[in-house]
This record gives structure tokens, C-alpha cells and sequence, in this order.
């Protein structure tokens, strides 16, 4: 070979090795670039299909409403279950029809409900993902044998692909639609074309922008429709206050896991300076009164309001007032009601012949201002009488007539509790609350809440004169009793601002 034609076939060589690594990088870019963009395209119809709010449309924001996501079974089934089943809970709209099919949100792969509030009542509408032998059935006209199971001696009407089911044990009927892998369900056939006309663009669905663990299996927004604002302010608010919760299970039995929660809108019904002033502390429980069995406690770190009891929320200004009353100087008044707050149920009490969870009121850290309560409170309630000393305590003490009562108080703590005085201690709480600095904390067990509801006596019976007076209450009230002794205990934190965490357990 030529010299010169030896020189041009190596340098072309060389030259296309260089394209050839140029071409090789740009491809393995480009095809990273690509990856990146299907795992985007992905993720983002993953986030559409497991939040299935979307397809459902929106409810009126001046009404109480609740609205769940879940996937992965992490419905919360006997919650819901609960507040839907409950004439105490939904008084106007009394049980929901669709609270038979609430089994089946637990069971599917995705699922969202919506529970709100209307002029006739409550209504419920919701979405939950069906397997291929479900939808077989639906699209068929049929119920699939574990819907069919829910129902007793239910009667399906099928016109247009949607379903009409009536049974004994529902009290209306209940329209079931099949849509490609979901079957839309509601009460109310103004509520199927709403869901309808989201599916088909003219209508707009629910945007929930979770903001709290986009990745964890269940999620809930809550709003009070502006009661809130009532309650706080003393006059009709428009502005509701939401509650967002993001949870997760640690077992698949979901007896047992965690929370977040974020509440939002509270900060329009307090004056600046009393939520400026809420601040954390570090809970020591270990020298509180607070009796077993335990059904519920909270705790609070209240804000000092001020210069006088005029800035405080229109829910605690009774309060203020009649410590005013009772004799207490505004400055003492005042000092009561700041710091810490600890508020339980639970222990026994004697109340003519029947006996009912007791009630006690923790006060730590008021010194002076806390024992110039229990003066007043002995003179204005009792008439001046003695009472018993307390051991441990320094000042007041406790009576037994017309009830077991301890008003008594010390250097660390003031005491005002419907319980005898050697009523046995709860120590679980300052296990809970080890280390913890928080604004305030929240516990409640709600199977002892449900025992305890199912031993108390209704109190209009007691005191009607018509021996089938209360009838429906008790009824309402045994059912109640019954849910919560199925349901585990829980216990949350409030960090700071308007946000916390919190589990629940056995």
C-alpha cells in the first residue's frame, strides 16, 4: 500500500474511533434523557391513579365534609364505619346507605369517599378500583358475589350500565357505575352525574395537593364548613378550618401506626398576639392528678392574653368571666388561665346511686393564684365548708358529700376533680410524653370509652316521667359504645404552629 494512502486510512480510522465515542456518549445521554422522561411520564400517572379524588367532584366548602384517598389498604374502615353509622355523629342525616359498601374501599387497590353535609342530610359518593371477575359482574348487570354478601336479599336494576341496588338493610337505595377499571358509587343520582360530568371534562374534580407524606397509603382532609369559627369568634364565620392527616400501618391488620397531621385556616380566629404567645414545654406529668381507668386527656400550654382577659378567644372569655365573679382579681384570673392545662376523664364517681367516669382539671405551676382559686372555690360552691386535708397537698382537700370531690392544691400543682382522693394514678402518659416538647398533646382509649358508654345510664330516662323516654338515645348510644370497643387507642402531639404527629395502637 501506498504511503500516503496508508496515512489517510489510519487517520480516518482514528477519526471515525472519535465520532464513534462522540455518537456512543450522545446516545447512552439521550437514552438516559428518555429513561428519565418515561420514569417522569410514569410517576406522574401513578400519582394521578392512586389519588382517585381527582375523579370525583368537589364538595360545597361551606359545609362539613370529609374527604379520604387510600391505597394499599389503608382505608380506615371501622373509623369510617363509625361516623357514618352514627346517629350521634351525623344527627340531620342519620345512617348513611352507603356505609355497606365501606368493606370493599378497605379491600381495593385504590379507593376515595367523600361525606358531606347537605340541606337533607349527609350524603356519601366515592370511587374504588375493581378486579377483572368485579367489573365481569358489574358490567353484566350482577353483583360480584363478595358485593352481593354486603346486602341482604338485594334487588339490582340495571338501565344504561348503571346499577340501582335495594336491600333490607339499607334505608335507600344505593347506584353503583362501572367505568374501565372503577366502579363510581353514590346515594343520590344527582351524585352519579356529577361524577359523570368530571369524567368527561365538563365538570372539574376534587384537587387535593396533599402536603403531608405524599407517599404514605392513606390520606384525609376535613373541614367544619365554618362551625369552628362560630364556636371561636361567637358569631357566623364563613372562613372554614381544614385538618389534613397522612397515615401509614406498621402491620397489615392496621391495629397499630403512625400520623401527621396539619390543621389549616385556625390562625384567622385568634388575635395575632395569642397565637404568637403559644409555645412549646416540655410535659412532665409525674406530679398531675390524673385517675385510672383512663378514657381520654389532653394538654394544653395556653398563652399568656395579654394585658387583660378582653383578647381572649369568644370560647374561654366565659372563663375569664366567671373567675371575675368568683372573686379573683383580673391579674389572678389571668395567671389562671395561662400555662399549662391538663384535662382527663376517667377514675369512678358517685353521683346519687350511679357511678360515672370522673373528671379532673390539672393546673401545674399556678402557686398563689392557683390556692386563691380553691378558696373561692370552696366558698363559692360548698358555702365555706372545711375539707379534708389530701396528703400531699398543702392547701383545700376533698369531700365525699353530695359526691366524691377533691379541690386541693401544693407548690406544683392545683387540683379540681370529681374522684375520691385515693384513686389509683395513671403512669402511661409520661412514657408517652419522655422527652417530648410540644404545645400540647391529645390521648384517648377508646375501647374503655365504649365500655364506659354502655354502662352509663341514659338521663333522660332518669328523669322523664315516660318510661319509653330516651329509648332511641340508648340505642344510638349502646351502638356507639359497641364501635369503639372494636377500634385501639390513640395519642398525638401538637409540635408547634398548627401541625403534629402522632400512632395509634392496641
Amino acid at each position: 500500500m501506498r504511503p500516503e494512502i496508508s496515512a489517510l486510512f489510519l487517520r480516518n480510522r482514528r477519526e471515525g474511533r472519535v465520532m464513534q465515542k462522540v455518537f456512543s456518549k450522545f446516545a447512552a445521554i439521550g437514552a438516559a434523557l428518555l429513561l428519565l422522561i418515561l420514569i417522569a411520564l410514569l410517576a406522574v400517572r401513578f400519582m394521578r391513579s392512586s389519588d382517585r379524588l381527582s375523579t370525583l367532584p368537589p364538595p360545597d366548602d361551606s359545609s362539613p365534609f370529609a374527604m379520604v384517598s387510600a391505597k394499599g389498604g389503608e382505608f380506615p374502615l371501622r373509623p369510617v364505619r363509625l361516623c357514618m353509622e352514627s346517629s350521634i355523629l351525623f344527627p340531620r342525616g342519620g345512617e348513611s346507605p352507603l356505609a355497606i359498601l365501606l368493606p370493599l374501599f378497605e379491600a381495593a387497590r385504590s379507593s376515595a369517599l367523600v361525606v358531606t353535609e347537605r340541606e337533607n342530610g349527609f350524603a356519601a359518593y366515592g370511587t374504588l378500583s375493581l378486579s377483572h371477575k368485579e367489573r365481569s359482574a358489574l358490567l353484566s348487570g350482577s353483583l360480584p358475589p363478595s358485593w352481593s354478601d354486603l346486602f341482604v336479599s338485594p334487588e339490582v336494576y340495571r338501565e344504561d350500565g348503571l346499577l340501582r341496588v335495594g336491600a333490607a338493610n339499607t334505608s335507600s337505595p344505593i347506584y353503583i357505575e362501572p367505568y374501565r377499571g372503577y366502579a363510581f358509587v353514590a346515594d343520590s343520582l344527582s351524585d352519579i352525574d356529577r361524577m359523570r360530568a368530571v369524567r368527561s371534562g365538563a365538570g372539574g374534580g376534587i384537587k387535593a395537593r396533599w402536603t403531608l407524606k405524599r407517599s404514605w397509603g392513606g390520606h384525609l382532609r376535613l373541614s367544619d364548613g365554618g362551625a369552628l369559627g362560630e364556636l371561636v369568634r361567637g358569631e357566623p364565620s364563613g372562613a372554614p378550618v381544614t385538618l389534613e392527616l397522612a397515615w401509614n400501618s406498621d402491620r397489615e391488620d392496621s391495629l397499630s401506626g403512625k400520623f401527621d397531621w396539619r390543621v389549616f385556616g385556625l390562625e384567622r380566629h385568634f388575635t395575632k398576639g395569642f397565637v404568637r404567645n403559644i409555645k412549646q414545654k416540655n410535659w412532665s406529668l409525674a406530679e398531675n392528678f390524673i385517675p385510672e381507668p383512663l378514657l381520654l386527656a389532653f394538654g394544653v400550654n395556653l398563652p399568656d392574653p395579654g394585658r387583660n382577659l378582653a383578647s381572649l378567644p369568644a370560647f374561654m372569655k366565659p372563663l375569664g368571666e366567671r373567675l371575675r365573679k368568683m372573686g379573683l382579681k383580673e391579674k389572678e384570673a389571668r395567671n389562671i388561665l395561662t400555662g399549662p392545662v391538663i384535662f382527663s376523664i376517667g377514675g369512678k364517681t358517685q353521683v346519687l346511686w350511679f357511678e360515672l367516669p370522673g373528671l379532673t382539671l390539672n393546673l401545674p405551676d399556678r402557686g398563689k393564684d392557683g390556692n386563691k382559686l380553691l378558696d373561692v372555690f370552696w366558698s363559692e360552691f360548698f358555702m365555706g365548708a372545711t375539707p379534708r386535708p389530701v396528703r400531699g397537698y398543702t392547701h383545700g382537700g376533698t369531700t365525699d358529700l353530695p359526691f366524691s370531690l377533691v379541690a386541693a392544691g401544693n407548690d406544683r400543682n392545683t387540683v379540681i376533680a370529681l374522684a375520691a382522693p385515693d384513686v389509683e394514678r395513671n403512669g402511661e402518659l409520661s412514657g408517652f410524653l419522655k422527652e417530648e416538647k410540644a404545645v400540647g398533646w391529645f390521648f384517648l382509649d377508646l375501647p374503655k370509652t365504649g365500655s364506659s358508654l354502655a354502662e352509663m345510664p341514659s338521663l333522660d330516662a332518669l328523669f322523664s316521667e315516660n318510661d319509653d323516654a330516651g329509648s332511641t338515645d340508648t340505642t344510638s348510644i349502646d351502638r356507639l359504645g359497641d364501635s369503639l370497643k372494636k377500634l385501639g387507642r390513640v395519642f398525638f402531639v401538637w409540635k408547634s404552629g398548627a401541625s403534629g404527629h402522632g400512632s395509634w395502637f392496641e
